[in-house]
């Protein structure tokens, strides 16, 4: 009879061994399992098997042709640079190309494989280590060394004059000045004077190993995964699966994409406007109470004063009043408009058919009566029927 229980034993000081080796590590109920269920999880590309790459803590396998990256312009089409490697995001497989399926929202080789806990033989390094081959972030290779960084470098300098001119001996290492930036190298700014190594950015990545909180790295920046806007910090949105930053005035495609406060108005982020309220052509489309005005419904203006409403300034003459007054009964006052000089011909001036008298339409801007001839086209008025005029080649009864 199988004994269950101390077969089971039997595994332990395997798995022992396979907890402390660095490289992959499978979750598991069982001593045994299916190769299919096995989750490879990482802190750095070095975890995984040749041909995938370290993303969400998860080996993933690396589509044929994508290319190394140290940012998205790197990469082709609309690509993004995730932990060094161009990657495609994708909502189903069919945004993917031939060979490939839609893994977690990206496109990821068809048919791989996660690792088993026991293929690296355990050679793979710890994601922390570098062999020992990075150099230090703040050398820049002996040629004007920090004194915090040198590392026990034979002496270079007593005295400023062991420099050059324009450099400084400090503390046994010759240190170039500066009067700004541009006096310095790429790497180094100006502090009082002195180059000195630019602070690193926290953020600055190019794998995921370089990263702290399972972050992956994302075009060069250190970002978290997400699946909502709501699991982003403020001022930031979730796009292609990640935590973005959403610049202040910079692109968007819907309000979420904005910060707090703003929406997105024309692909850009600003503050939002003001309802302009009901389009309107003539005041009757407004409701009651209101007037167009510039297209749109809006409480009427306050009427204008009377013509003869004044200061109340006295006076003898015009130049007594302000400028727009005149002198009228001893009293500075606004004068009256001009009287309209009727011709006969003058009719009132209309934007829609509601705003001319019974009887008229609204033609051209002007009112005019509604025509009960025959309508036809005419030259003069001997072309139109018995007792109808030809006006504006239109015969008119």
């Amino acid at each position: 009879m199988r004994n269950t229980p101390i077969r089971s034993l039997m595994w332990l000081p395997l798995l022992a061994v396979l907890a402390v080796l660095p490289g992959c590590i499978v979750h598991g109920e069982d001593d045994w399992y299916d190769d299919d269920d096995d989750i490879c999880y990482c802190s750095s590309d070095k975890d995984c098997s040749p041909g995938e790459s370290c993303r969400s803590g998860v080996c993933r396998t690396v589509p044929p042709g994508s290319g190394g990256c140290s940012s998205s312009l790197d990469c082709p089409g609309s690509q993004i640079c995730i932990n060094s490697v161009c990657s495609q995001f994708c909502s189903r497989d069919s945004d993917c190309g031939s060979g490939q399926r839609c893994d977690d929202h990206y496109c990821v080789g068809n048919g791989g494989t996660r690792p088993d806990a026991g293929a690296d033989g355990g050679t793979r390094p710890d994601s922390g280590t570098d062999g020992g081959t990075r150099p230090d972030a703040g050398s820049d290779g002996g040629t004007r060394p920090d004194a915090g960084v040198d590392g026990g470098s034979p002496l270079q300098c007593r005295v400023n004059m062991d420099c050059g001119a324009g450099n400084y001996c400090i503390n046994s290492q010759c240190i170039r000045g500066c009067y700004d930036d541009s006096w310095c190298d790429a790497k180094d700014t100006c502090v009082s004077g002195l180059c000195r190594p630019r602070p690193v950015d926290p953020n600055t990545c190019s794998t995921a190993a370089d990263c702290s909180g399972g972050k992956d790295c994302v075009d060069g920046q250190c970002r978290a995964a997400c699946d909502s806007t709501t699991q982003c910090p403020d001022d930031y949105s979730c796009q292609i699966g990640y935590c973005m930053p959403i610049p202040d005035g910079g692109q968007c495609r819907a309000n979420c994409e904005c910060p707090a406060g703003q929406v997105c108005f024309n692909g850009q982020c600003k503050p939002p406007q003001p309802d302009p309220g009901q389009t309107c052509v003539a005041n009757c489309d407004c409701p009651s109470g209101e007037v167009c005005t510039n297209g749109y419904c809006r409480p009427p203006a306050p009427p204008p004063p009377p013509p003869d409403a004044g200061t109340g300034t006295a006076c003898e003459a015009n130049c007594d009043c302000p400028s727009g007054q005149v002198c009228s009964n001893g009293q500075c006052k606004v004068p009256s408009p001009p009287p309209v000089q009727d011709a006969g011909t003058s009719t009132p001036v209309c934007r829609a058919d509601c705003e001319c008298p019974s009887g008229q339409v609204c033609t051209d801007g002007v009112c005019k009566p509604v025509n009960t001839g025959s309508g036809n086209s005419c030259q003069a008025t001997c072309e139109c029927p018995a007792g109808e005029r030809c006006i504006d080649n239109v015969c008119w009864l």
